[in-house]
């Protein structure tokens, strides 16, 4: 994507911070023109001090050089400190729209970039897209004015010493164009790889289990190491370029200088020109050049930023997973609900395979119905339909008396509660993790949702009960207990439907039955939706049905025979 066109699109980020942006400039500027003046100060003490070793003619110009000093340093403090702020908040802007747009995308969406890469999207990709468009934004124009202004001094000490110095200036121009075409490409491979490593740390860390219990270690090491031979070859590259150009530069800035000197004494010799004019000369071009470098290499930054930002609006043009109606009914009143599926199509994005096919279900508020079938049949997208995780691509699905298309999605999810295949537990107290979907719910709450999933005895136990923190993915705790706290989120919530995918998955067969009779318990009045494929767990439902190659088979189990199913 082109820099004016990731400009145009981050740029508005920036809100009302962007009027920051023109005293943080002037500031900066103030900084500049005090360096301007101290140049001339000290051209004025060489050739009216030093050159006749008169004393007196010496305080008055120090006074006055350590006051510009003083301003010029309080001023380039509170421009640096007036652009961070700008720069700060844009980075926090931007990386919390691109942490909800997340969220808001098709679960495959977030698969196919992966949890590693997304979070190096979030972190350095966020990070030089600030750059293109704050703190980038402000170096360049105070860079090219204080060009501007050096060289105006410059030129009105001698101007033909001044042209001097501009001589090789379009070589710099000249290479600058020839390395932003090969740094925009190695930028690009370099974050791509850069995404590619956290992806593979990520997973490699998340499934450190497995890949020691299989004696995989040393091949998943080398995986990573090849990842960091090409991102350090990539490194390297940019390295070489923006560092060859950096010290091109340097050498033109030299060879002007060395001119400049030359000529200047030659100027002198003819008494053209005097000692102070000579260094206010050499003094007005050593700070020019820094300043031609630096937008210089701005424009070498804003090239490899390009590749970030591309990163950034890959993730940002997502569709969003269920963007919902464009006028919501009002929210549904809580309560005892049915739910009802009628010939309902589901797909997922970027697949032309129909995963259901015309199903029909009936839920009557308060019943447990239970969903079998084999691995693939569409029990899980069922689970995601219900949860406005994914939209149906034909017929209807009724919340009570509400049609989901009428709703939004926070409002859905209100009526829904979903108990997932894999209980998340939260590097939190066990009671911040109970209350995780309901803020708000006082500790009554959270411990009569963990009696009711059975997981207050266990949770007593633990060393400061329901102030003891949960480490990541909950190692510490059984797969029951994790199940369990899982249960007490799902009902602290309190919703009148409940989604149970799969509760029972990797538990032996004491422990489901224990969870089970507890589930059986809690759920109360509740619409329930047992989705597995154990036998042994469809028993505890009120009814059977069956989800065969995206179809509703019709009811083929009462709660009498369930215990047939199960045998």
């Amino acid at each position: 994507m082109h820099v004016v066109t990731l400009f145009r699109r981050f740029f508005p980020l920036l809100g009302r911070t962007r009027w920051l942006l023109i005293p943080a400039i002037g500031l900066l500027l103030v900084s500049t023109c005090a360096d301007l003046l101290t140049i001339a100060i000290f051209a004025h003490i060489v050739d009216h001090a030093l050159s006749h070793g008169d004393l007196g003619a010496l305080p008055a110009p120090a006074v006055l050089w350590i006051v510009i000093a003083l301003v010029g340093g309080l001023a380039g403090a509170g421009g640096t400190l007036l652009s961070a702020t700008v720069t700060e908040r844009l980075i926090q802007r931007l990386r919390n729209q691109l942490y909800e747009h997340v969220y808001r995308m098709p679960r495959i969406a977030r698969s196919d970039f992966g949890p590693g890469d997304l979070i190096a999207r979030h972190i350095g990709d966020v990070e030089s897209v600030e750059h293109l468009v704050s703190s980038g934004l402000i170096t360049g124009v105070v860079a090219a004015i204080s060009a501007v202004v050096f060289a105006v001094a410059a030129f009105a000490v001698r101007w033909e010493l001044a042209a001097v110095a501009f001589i090789l200036v379009p070589l710099v121009g000249l290479v600058l164009h020839r390395c932003s075409d090969p740094l925009r490409r190695v930028s690009r491979i370099e974050r791509q790889v850069n995404g590619l490593l956290n992806a593979e740390v990520s997973e490699g860390l998340s499934n450190a289990d497995v890949i020691i219990a299989d004696n995989q270690a040393v091949r998943h090491r080398h995986r990573l190491d090849a990842l960091g031979t090409r991102w350090r070859r990539a490194r390297m590259t940019e390295l070489a370029i923006s560092t060859g150009f950096r010290q091109l530069t340097k050498m033109v800035e030299l060879l002007c200088l060395l001119a400049i000197i030359a000529v200047g004494v030659w100027e002198i010799a003819r008494g053209r020109l005097t000692t102070g004019g000579l260094i206010a000369m050499t003094g007005y071009i050593g700070y020019l050049y820094p300043q031609i470098r630096q937008v210089a290499d701005l424009a070498m930054s804003t090239t490899a930023a390009t590749a970030a930002g591309d990163r950034i609006t890959d993730v940002l043009d997502v569709p969003v997973a269920r963007p919902g109606p464009p006028h919501p009914k009002a929210p549904a009143p809580r309560g005892p609900a049915g739910v009802e599926l009628t010939n309902v199509f589901a797909r997922y994005p970027g697949s032309d395979r129909a995963v259901l096919c015309g199903l029909d279900l009936r839920v009557a508020p308060g019943e447990i119905v239970a969903v079998t079938g084999r691995s693939g049949a569409g029990k899980s997208t069922l689970a995601a339909l219900l949860v406005a995780f994914l939209d149906p691509v034909g017929g209807t699905i009724t919340l009570g008396d509400h049609d989901i298309s009428d709703m939004s999605a926070e409002d859905i999810r209100a009526r829904v509660g979903l108990l997932p295949q894999q209980p998340a537990i939260f590097t939190e107290t066990v009671t911040e993790n109970i209350r995780h979907g309901r803020p708000d719910a006082d500790l009554a709450a959270v411990i009569a949702a963990a009696r009711s999933a059975g997981a207050h005895e266990f949770i007593t136990e633990l060393p400061i009960g329901y102030d003891t923190v949960l480490g990541a993915y909950g190692t510490a705790l059984s797969g029951g207990q994790q199940q369990r706290i899982a249960l007490a989120r799902a009902l602290v919530r309190d919703t009148p439907i409940l989604v149970l995918d799969e509760p029972t998955t990797g538990l032996d067969r004491d422990t489901v039955l224990a969870l089970m009779t507890d589930i059986r318990r809690a759920v109360g009045s509740r619409t329930t939706i047992l989705i597995t494929h154990d036998r042994q767990v469809a028993r505890f439902a009120d009814r059977v049905v069956h989800i065969d190659h995206g179809v509703m088979r019709p009811p083929r189990h009462s709660a009498a025979s369930a215990d047939q199913l199960a045998g």
